[in-house]
C-alpha cells in the first residue's frame, strides 16, 4: 500500500525484523507485503503486510510469487484499511486451509488481536494484548513477538504516541 504512515511502515518493519530473526534456521520463513498471497482457486491475490510460510510452502512459479498455502498472516490496520482487513479480506484468509493465524496490529494503540483456528471444527479463537510488557507466542511458528518490539520508535516507553513534536 502507498503512501502509509511512518507509524504503519515503522511497526511493519519491526514485524518482519523481529520475526526473520526468530525464524533462520527454522523451517518458517517471513515474507514482506511484496509477496502476494492466493486467497482463491480463481487467482484472487492480496498484499498481506507479513505473511509467514513453513517447511511445506508452495509457491507459483517455483518461489518467484504468490505463496499459496501461509501458516500466519499480519495485518497492520490503518483507517483506510480497517474494515476491509477485518471483513472481506479476514473472509478470504478463512478459506486459505493451511493459515492458522492472523495478526491485526493497531497503529493508533498498544492493540495486537489474534485469531487462531482451533484444529478441530475450524473456529476462530480471539485473544488480544494491549500491553508493551505483553508478548505473543505464535503457535504457527517458533516466534514470540514482544509488544515492546513491535511498537518501538512508534510509542515511547510510557505509551504516548509519538507526534511531530517529540520527534
Amino acid at each position: 500500500m502507498s503512501g502509509v504512515s511512518f507509524a504503519h511502515d515503522t511497526i511493519v518493519g519491526n514485524l518482519f525484523a523481529m520475526l526473520h530473526s526468530q525464524l533462520k534456521g527454522s523451517p518458517c520463513r517471513a515474507h514482506t507485503s511484496d509477496m502476494r498471497v492466493a486467497v482463491s482457486p480463481s487467482s484472487a491475490y492480496v498484499y498481506p503486510d507479513v505473511s509467514i510460510a513453513c517447511k511445506d510452502a508452495r509457491y507459483i512459479h517455483r518461489g518467484t510469487d504468490s505463496l499459496l498455502n501461509p501458516v500466519a498472516i499480519i495485518e497492520v490496520l490503518s483507517p483506510a484499511t480497517e474494515l476491509h482487513d477485518r471483513g472481506k479480506k479476514f473472509k478470504w484468509y478463512k478459506g486459505i486451509a493451511s493459515l492458522k493465524e492472523y495478526l491485526l496490529v493497531s497503529q493508533d494503540e498498544v492493540l495486537v488481536e489474534r485469531f487462531l483456528r482451533h484444529d478441530v471444527g475450524g473456529d476462530w479463537l480471539y485473544s488480544s494484548a494491549n500491553s508493551l510488557d505483553d508478548f505473543l507466542a505464535l503457535a504457527a511458528t517458533p516466534a514470540t513477538l514482544k509488544l515492546r518490539d513491535v511498537y518501538d520508535g512508534v510509542f515511547p516507553p510510557a505509551g504516548e504516541p509519538i507526534t511531530e513534536e517529540t520527534e
